[in-house]
């Protein structure tokens, strides 16, 4: 899948979570925080990302271009890396000389709960973000 791909999936992610639940998602930083709450209740209920993998791969297309939008990030052509739980699809987005691979991540939150959260994964790498403008 390429960068286009990815973004499409965001979108219909993006659709698909107003329907579930509601609320809107705008690419903010707002929006990674709402996802720790929509995986923290996979995470409750212990499901395998496996199992929901349309749903990792959807939630990671859209943290994957919040970064990218927000902090400067690009999307590397290596989605076809080996990904956790059977994931078939698995890019990385850089940030800086920081690879990130935002299905990896989803699959973290969903199975460590708190632990793993986007929240300070995106926190972080905007503090190194400014931390590299400022050098």
């Amino acid at each position: 899948m390429d960068r286009a791909g990815i973004q499409e999936q965001a979108e219909e992610f993006v659709a698909y979570y107003q329907d579930d639940t509601g609320s809107a998602l705008d690419y903010s930083e707002a929006g990674i925080g709402q996802m720790d709450a929509f995986l923290e209740g996979l995470h409750q209920k212990r499901v395998d990302p496996a199992d929901v993998a349309d749903l990792v791969i959807g939630v990671a297309c859209y943290v994957g271009e919040v970064i990218r939008r927000n902090l400067g990030g690009a999307w590397a052509d290596d989605g076809d890396a080996a990904a956790r739980g059977g994931m078939v699809f698995n890019p990385s987005i850089v940030v800086g000389s920081l690879p990130i691979r935002p299905v990896d991540a989803v699959c973290n939150r969903i199975e460590t709960g708190e632990a793993e959260s986007l929240s300070g994964c995106y926190a972080s790498l905007a503090r190194r973000a400014t931390e590299r403008s400022s050098t």
